[in-house]
């Protein structure tokens, strides 16, 4: 881990300030047939969910414990983006 310090608060600090693009482009996508939309919306989405959870896996070397603290940083993400989708 303290070789990957650095690159591990940089992931988990601006990973919920650009969840903000996917919400709002989820936000744009109001029309009833705005399938592309929300279509991109998750294309963008997944990125900004997946690299932190597989990047806090791998820093702990996928134990138990890392498996754990990457689910508790997945719901916490996702909470944040249903957050940016009601205060957008």
């Amino acid at each position: 881990m303290e070789a990957y310090w650095l690159r591990f608060i940089i992931v988990s600090c601006l990973s919920p300030v650009f969840l903000i693009i996917p919400a709002f482009m989820f936000k744009l996508a109001t029309e009833p047939f705005s399938v592309l939309g929300y279509l991109l919306g998750t294309v963008l989405l997944i990125p900004w969910l997946l690299i932190p959870t597989l990047f806090i896996q791998n820093i702990t070397n996928h134990s138990k414990t890392g498996k754990v603290l990457s689910l508790l940083y997945l719901s916490l993400m996702v909470l944040i983006f249903i957050l940016w989708l009601i205060f957008i």
